[in-house]
């Protein structure tokens, strides 16, 4: 569980493969995006991708889109959120999205 989390988009549960995205500051105080990926019918395909921005790196961002630190989440939340039905390649793509717009304001993160 992350603190501040807030879920940015989430393919169909009910269908045997699913996506989901979510933000928020883990225990270190680093932002953390993680994409999860879950497919019931072939469990050796499911994998979670963390990327991390340092708290460092988390505050310069915040600098840099005038948010106060700790409204990070909910920037992402605004900015990349979609109640539209999607698939687990779209989230996918608001993942790499994410990290591009990251990568545009000159910020560095790590994926694990």
């Amino acid at each position: 569980m992350l603190a501040l989390e807030h879920l940015i988009i989430s393919s169909h549960e009910d269908f045997n493969d699913w996506s989901t995205l979510i933000v928020g500051f883990n225990e270190d105080k680093q932002f953390v995006i993680i994409l999860e990926y879950i497919n019931d019918d072939n469990p050796r395909l499911n994998r979670t991708t963390h990327a991390y921005l340092d708290k460092e790196e988390a505050f310069v961002l915040a600098q840099k889109l005038h948010v106060p630190l700790t409204n990070l989440p909910e920037h992402f939340f605004k900015k990349f959120t979609s109640d539209d039905f999607c698939y687990p390649a779209e989230v996918e793509q608001v993942f790499s999205d994410i990290l591009h717009y990251i990568v545009a304001h000159q910020v560095s993160y790590h994926i694990r």
